[in-house]
């Protein structure tokens, strides 16, 4: 990769005038001075940039930019490169949903990589923080930001519906997914963590926890034979899932609807059903009384129908949808196992379990486990 950085020190003027340069937003001219803030993020690390530039530069370039770049871990060089991966390959006619990015790259003998994007601070804001999110209690945006970022996620999954592009290398289906053995692998593995969880965790978990769980681990080698893998080997109502679609991935418009919605993070897409991410936004993080309080979760199921439907998806019923969303209900139980098993703090995991499994059980999910094919 041309200007492969690997620390905050190696972000200079002169990097970013070549940087610009090669990303043909440059034709005469230099960065003449930048300034730098750091931005507190966990997965990554985010740079914000102030910039000038030398008098015979064009006037319109962009004097705040945000830089991302790597985390220095196995983990965070793989989502980067990810993240790289997405950005450069996106149709030209991808939905209005990604904030700008003025350059990509990825290094693949370091492994570094980077995204220039633009920076929207002055004008948009996450619809919660990070800090919202997870302590649920405040984990409920106002109702025209929810609306805002059902209709990006919609507009987002119809455009890769059953897309061709889908079986190109711009996406393999999910880790989980991909083929039979990382499936045999991952039916393999949650038993054990699960019995981890609960010899290590001092918390004494419900009864009904321990069962729904214990269902779901039982059940889900039978049911992704007979159900799940013949629907992903036929492409079945497939699409390109974001993959981290909690609220604070956002970013709304400081006045509401005076601009557009974006969504944020790209370092986790897969092909799967869309479930995923809808159970990642209205379930992992929403109690029971949240999700149901005014029909809440069923009018933002509701208005991603429509604007699905709005955009092109056929073939498609009211009932399809919530069968993908159960799905991602019976999926999304596991990830706080896999939360857990790599060490996140009990205050992050256990939370989500209980919305989680809350939702399992007001959605039947346990029914569709055992249903026949």
């Amino acid at each position: 990769m041309v200007n492969a950085i690997a620390n905050a020190e190696q972000i200079t003027a002169e990097w970013l005038t070549s940087v610009l340069y090669q990303a043909g937003e440059l034709s005469q001219g230099k960065v003449v001075s930048l300034e730098q803030k750091k931005v507190g993020i966990f997965n990554s690390s985010i740079v914000r940039l102030s910039v000038q530039y030398s008098a015979d530069a064009p006037m319109l370039l962009p004097t705040q930019f945000v830089l991302k770049y790597n985390l220095k871990v196995p983990w965070g060089m793989r989502a980067g490169a990810r993240e790289v991966k997405f950005y450069t390959t996106v149709a030209e006619d991808h939905p209005d949903i990604l904030v700008r990015c003025f350059a990509a790259s990825y290094d693949e003998i370091s492994g570094d990589s980077y995204l220039l994007l633009q920076d929207l601070t002055s004008t948009h804001r996450p619809p919660i923080t990070r800090e919202q999110q997870f302590n649920i209690v405040e984990a409920v945006p106002s109702q025209v930001y929810i609306d805002s970022t059902i209709d990006v996620l919609a507009r987002f999954h119809a455009y890769w519906w059953e897309r061709p592009l889908l079986k190109t290398e711009v996406e393999q289906t999910g880790e989980w997914f991909q083929h039979e053995a990382p499936v045999a692998s991952y039916m393999q593995r949650p038993p054990a963590r699960w019995l981890y969880l609960i010899k290590k965790v001092t918390l004494d978990l419900p009864i009904a926890i321990q069962e729904t769980y214990d269902t779901v681990i039982e059940s889900f080698p039978a049911y992704w034979n007979r159900y799940l893998a013949p629907r992903l080997q036929q492409n079945n109502h497939l699409t390109l899932l974001h993959g981290d679609t909690y609220f604070c991935n956002f970013l709304v418009p400081r006045e509401p609807l005076t601009r557009p919605t974006y969504l944020l993070d790209w370092q986790g897409p897969e092909v799967h059903f869309a479930g995923g991410d809808l159970v990642n936004l209205l379930a992992t993080c929403w109690t029971r009384e949240q999700r149901q309080s005014n029909g809440r979760e069923l009018q933002a199921l509701r208005l991603y129908y429509a604007t699905l439907t709005e955009h092109g998806v056929t073939n498609y019923s009211w009932e399809d949808l919530l069968t993908d969303y159960k799905i991602g209900l019976i999926e999304w139980l596991f990830v706080c196992i896999q939360d857990a098993w790599e060490g996140s703090a009990k205050k992050y995991w256990w939370p989500k379990m209980q919305c989680l499994v809350d939702a399992f059980q007001d959605w039947d999910c346990k029914g569709m486990l055992h249903q026949p094919e």
